[in-house]
Parts: structure tokens; sequence; C-alpha cells
């Protein structure tokens, strides 16, 4: 018992002065006074969302040529020289071959490799992604101009886009990728719905028709039922 008094006694003087802040500071929006209100500057570091109909995309532009220079030194070393991948790496199942493979992806190989050229549906989430996460151990590193560029070399060793291409947010939002159309809707009735917690419509009321009854489960174009209304 005597043990616990003396470590109470340790700490006490230690919360003192965050007790006095607590009583004097004005901390009516945060609990126990603690951390600071996030601002929309704070936000806008991390709100990196690019959905497929552009939405999100940044001002920037890089062209091809410097995306081959930028990917020789920042991406190569996982993906291999040209997106061809690491054989040590791919047969451990880490960092996927960037190119090669063409869709369909049912009838082309017995195991096609899903690249960006054969299975990714949208530029804009590919430029998405290469922001939000890549580098791998440096993510959030790129520039904007960077990511633009970047994105225009993978494209053109995928042969979506000619050599020295260059891109903005309006070219890339008119780059059409080879397997757009090879995704099934989802066709949960809460996929389209609107947020609702009383009173809420049945599905049927909803206007949810893509990919439900006769058509449950066929192929459906993603641009009719993935793109962000």
């Amino acid at each position: 018992m005597r043990r616990v008094n003396l470590i109470f006694c340790a700490i006490l003087p230690l919360m003192a002065p965050g007790l006095a802040v607590a009583q004097t500071a004005d901390c009516n929006d945060r609990p126990l006074c603690l951390g600071q209100t996030i601002t929309e500057a704070d936000l806008a570091v991390w709100s990196l969302n690019v959905f497929p109909d552009g939405t999100g995309l940044p001002d920037g532009m890089g062209n091809a040529e410097e995306g081959r220079q930028l990917y020789t030194a920042k991406c190569s070393a996982c993906h291999g020289d040209k997106g061809v991948g690491v054989k040590v790496l791919l047969d451990r199942g880490a960092f996927p071959t960037l190119v090669g493979s063409t869709p369909p992806l049912t009838d082309t190989e017995e195991w096609p490799a899903k690249t960006v050229g054969s299975y990714w549906p949208y530029p804009t989430t590919f430029f998405d992604y290469v922001r939000r996460a890549m580098p791998f151990a440096t993510a959030h590193s790129l520039s904007n101009n960077e990511v633009y560029a970047i994105t225009a070399y993978i494209l053109v060793l995928n042969d979506i886009l000619p050599a020295g291409a260059t891109l903005d947010r309006d070219d890339l939002m008119q780059v059409t990728m080879p397997n757009v159309d090879g995704f099934i809707c989802d066709a949960r009735p809460d996929v389209f719905a609107p947020r609702c917690m009383s009173n809420c419509a049945a599905p049927g009321d909803a206007g949810l028709s893509i990919g439900s009854g006769e058509n449950y489960g066929k192929p459906v174009p993603t641009t009719d039922c993935m793109v962000r209304k």
C-alpha cells in the first residue's frame, strides 16, 4: 500500500499543470482538453481520394520521360525494370508486375497477371493509389507532378498512351483502360442507397435497379455502375 501511495505522490506533480490547464483553458470542443481542433488545412493533407470520374484529381502535370526517370529511382527496386517485376520478390508474392498480360483475363492465359494494363479499370484510381501508397517505404512523398509523370510512364509501358505522353487532370480523365468493362456491379441494396437511419425506403423504391433482378450477377459496364455520381 505504501508503494502505491509513493507512486501516486510522484505522479501528482506531473498531473497538476495539466489539471490547471483543463480548469482555465477553453476546452469545450476537446474532451479532457487534450489535443487540438483539426482544421481544414490539417484534413487536406490526408484527403487524397480520387474517384473514378476524376473527382479529387489535383492540379499538376507530368510527362512519361520524367516518369521513366522517377520510376527508375523510386520504383524499380520493387517492381523491376520497365515494370516487369523482380523474380525473387514475385516468388514471395510481393510487389506485383505492372506491365504485361491483356484483358479479358478469363481466356488469354491460364494464370493471367493482374497488371495495370490488364486489370485496372480506371486511370484516375491508379493515380490515387500511387499518390496514396507509393513508394512503399515513403508513401506521400511524391508531388502531384511526379505522380502524373509516373502514371504516364506506366500507361506508356502498357501501350495505353503513346511514348512521350504528357498527363494532367483533363488528359487523365480522357484515358480509357482496356479492362474498364471487365467488372461486375455490386448489386447489394446498400451500395447505392442514401444514408438512412429511420423511415428508410425499401430497396425497390430507391431506384436501385442496376445489377438487380434478372440482371443480378451479370457483367455490366463499370461505367454504368461504379462511377461516383
